[in-house]
């Protein structure tokens, strides 16, 4: 049975020549097939290596995508029908609309186009739910208790029948193929298997196909020497970029308690970058083999952060029982966050200076947190605000 990684004479050799994600590793991404880690694999992994989604898996995560929109759409039409109910209103207009829009229909087809467009990107496809014995198979695990059965769970089926149509495609061909999974099933599976190895990420996943050799390191040394520089042009775009990426990201607000017996919730509302600083052992070089003109770099920048957060304060009306908003107030508080990034670079890479490469930044999207700590309303008496002045 294959070792946990395939080595890279069977890399180079094309004894491996397909990989295939679980649902968790798409979910992971954010289903975010036309930006992030999932758009950069067709230039991270090597050309003769095709992308296999599993029926089943493509299937997983329209559903996932799905809920949400069915949900938000029901919600419209339960709305529409209340007013109608409770202001008499005429609302035929407003379902007409709605039923114009087609909102769940609409959704399925940009999803399935976007799913399509990205295994046409990374020269894959789906591979059907099929085969004479794959039913028996299944079954004979599930009582058997083999992976990816762990004590005969019965959600586990899905996963079966992805593990085997992948074995069946790879005992067909010939070939070897590469799982990303943080599953324990899938590994479980990957370890008995005489043609599957299996990785946990993305980032493993790519970590595989890092370009090596002179040109690689003459381009890597160029990339860290700009990076270090605070003058240079790479360094201005950085810095602008992960600004309008941290303003626009999600912050947790942990750690937000109050000394009174108040309820609290807390919100970022501005953010301002300090200082950050790039980790050189972080970076990652892809050179695409289709394009010389053009890698792929990711890099970790540590940043340090300055925020304002808006904690609005809540107590009990033990009138009617509801809660009472009592105030608001607005503290400044510093966190340091780690930002991955992914850049794309085009350019006569090894004839011309960074300062001259056309550079594509992105960010791998994830919700950032602040220790936010105590906060306590003020009850102090305000002088200005006297109601028997």
């Amino acid at each position: 049975m294959p070792s946990e990684l395939p080595s890279a004479a069977q890399l180079l050799g094309k004894e491996v020549t397909f990989f295939s994600m679980d649902t968790n590793v798409i979910q992971g991404a954010g289903y975010r097939f036309d930006s992030g880690k999932l758009a950069t694999l067709a230039l991270q992994r090597p050309p003769w290596l095709k992308c296999l989604l599993t029926e089943v898996v493509e299937r997983e995560v329209t559903a996932h995508r799905m809920k949400p929109v069915i949900e938000a759409s029901r919600q419209i039409q339960s709305a529409s029908r209340d007013l109608a109910r409770v202001a008499g209103l005429d609302m035929s207009n407003v379902d007409a609309a709605i039923q114009t829009l087609d909102i769940e229909n609409a959704a399925a087809k940009t999803f399935a186009a976007q799913q399509r467009t990205f295994l046409q990107r990374v020269g894959g496809s789906v591979l059907p739910i099929e085969g004479a014995h794959l039913a028996k198979e299944m079954f004979s695990r599930y009582f058997e208790c083999r992976p990816p059965f762990e004590i005969r769970k019965k959600d586990e089926f899905p996963d079966a029948a992805a593990l085997l149509v992948l074995e069946q495609y790879a005992k067909k061909h010939k070939t070897k193929g590469l799982l990303i999974s943080d599953d324990g099933g899938w590994r479980m599976f990957a370890d008995q298997s005489e043609h599957l190895y299996c990785v946990r990420s993305l980032d493993d996943f790519t970590a595989l196909f890092v370009s090596t050799g002179p040109n690689a390191d003459e381009l890597r040394n160029k990339i860290s020497a700009a990076l270090a520089d605070t003058a240079s042009p790479l360094n201005s775009d950085l810095a602008d970029r992960m600004q309008d990426h941290l303003s626009s990201s999600f912050w947790d607000t942990d750690e937000l308690y109050s000394g009174f017996n108040v309820r609290l919730e807390g919100e970022v509302f501005d953010s301002s970058i300090s200082n950050y600083e790039v980790d050189p052992d972080s970076l990652g070089l892809w050179l695409v083999e289709s394009d010389p003109t053009k890698c792929v770099v990711e890099f970790t920048a540590t940043v340090f952060v300055e925020l304002m957060v808006q904690v609005e304060f809540f107590q009990p009306d033990w009138v009617d029982g509801d809660e009472v908003n009592i105030g608001s107030d607005e503290v400044s508080r510093k966190a340091e966050v780690e930002v991955e990034i992914l850049l794309t670079c085009s350019a006569d890479l090894l004839n011309e200076p960074v300062s001259e490469w056309d550079l594509e930044f992105e960010f791998v999207e994830k919700t950032y947190s602040v220790h936010v700590g105590e906060v306590n309303p003020d009850y102090s008496y305000d002088e200005e605000y006297d109601p028997d002045r």
